[in-house]
């Protein structure tokens, strides 16, 4: 099977935000490499628009200069603008508040590498002028649509080890190529040149901690004397990497019981493949110790995405007591609260904990190969 492009299910409501009254500057973000450029020039394919790249150094002077002459002659007969690279412009800020109040009829789309950038150099200046749209990799549902339901669940495998990037699902046999290079390097470019970091090395084992620990609580303490740094600089440094969307975390569910934990935190990953080039393991599934822990995270980050793409608000947790009672994964939305447990083999249904049922009077329902589909799918 060969393909070019995976279709995204944000392109129709960038499509519809563009002839949105009054006009607010569009704004995606995410990742590297999850195809920002790319979705942004599909949905422009039919539409004139001027292409502003702040990598040239001419439009960043314009830019950063922010006077109203430059900016008038630059969109004389223009009305759409997609500024790309947009973390160059140092004064980012204030060009789009310009741009947003000085030409109303013009609509701008603005992404680029880095997201965490882009929102520092934003600033709050465009408070009630902007829409930001979250990219992340490919979610299940775009890649079942694209490749037809059984060639992604014969890719099923695969894509536990691999993950869901665009350019791993486009060129498979460069998958590893890939994800070691964004392992490498870009993983860590936007924490390193923003945020002071100076201690790249700590920064790489705390990583590769976390790809040890998916599934489990996070011990800050335990990191802490694992790394040899303090405690505040490692919860920094994962509230860091939540902002790059490396990894998200997912708290734990109580309401006040007996016995149940209260303030953990489980840690994920937002793309499997990133999180085996961490660990420098593409073992196929029948050599790996660890299928459980990628199937969880494989499950948590698609629902995630799954959720995000339908615009559904819904709150993510795991519960567990003190006595090792637990269930994997819990969602709360307008109120009613859902359980499920996740295992890669079939089998019966599982067994509800008694504590679980008790507390909350609900059912856990079991996810696994043979009914995945229906919950990645929203």
């Amino acid at each position: 099977m060969e393909l070019s492009y995976i279709p995204r299910i944000l392109e129709d409501r960038l499509r519809t935000r563009l002839n949105e009254k009054p006009a607010k500057v569009q704004v995606v973000l995410g990742p590297r490499q999850v195809g920002k450029t790319t979705l942004i020039r599909k949905v422009l394919e039919d539409r004139p628009f001027a292409y502003w790249d702040a990598d040239d150094r001419a439009t960043r002077e314009v830019l950063n200069a922010v006077e109203y002459e430059r900016f008038r002659v630059l969109l004389d007969g223009v009305d759409l603008v997609f500024l790309d690279e947009a973390q160059r412009v140092d004064q980012l800020g204030l060009a789009l508040k310009m741009l947003a109040d000085r030409f109303p009829q013009v609509r701008v789309l603005v992404s680029g590498s880095s997201a965490l950038e882009i929102n520092q150099r934003m600033g709050e200046f465009l408070t009630g002028r902007k829409r930001v749209e979250l990219l992340l990799g490919i979610s299940w549902q775009e890649w079942s649509r694209t490749a037809g339901i059984l060639a992604a669940e014969s890719s099923l495998e695969d894509r536990l080890v691999y993950g869901m990037y665009p350019e791993v699902l486009v060129y498979p046999g460069q998958a590893e190529e890939q994800l070691n290079e964004l392992a490498s390097g870009a993983l860590y470019h936007d924490l390193l040149a923003l945020t002071g970091i100076r201690r790249a090395d700590q920064l790489e084992r705390l990583v590769r901690a976390l790809a040890l620990q998916v599934g489990s609580e996070v011990n800050y303490n335990e990191l802490s004397r694992l790394l040899g740094i303090d405690k505040g600089t490692v919860a920094r440094y994962l509230d860091l990497l939540e902002k790059t969307f490396v990894v998200f975390t997912v708290p734990s569910y109580s309401k006040n019981e007996r016995k149940e934990l209260k303030n953990s935190r489980k840690v994920y990953f937002f793309d499997n493949g990133i999180r085996n080039a961490v660990l420098g393991n593409f073992l196929p599934l029948e050599q790996r110790a660890d299928v459980g822990a990628l199937w969880e995270n494989f499950l948590f980050s698609e629902r995630r995405k799954a959720l995000h793409y339908a615009g559904k608000t819904v709150k993510q947790f795991f519960w567990r007591t003190t006595g090792q009672q637990e269930v994997d994964y819990l969602e709360l939305q307008d109120g009613d609260l859902a359980a499920f447990e996740f295992k890669w083999r079939p089998g019966k249904a599982v067994k509800t904990p008694p504590q679980f049922e008790k507390n909350y009077n609900k059912a856990v329902e079991r996810i696994d190969r043979t009914n995945y589909n229906r919950f990645l799918t929203v």
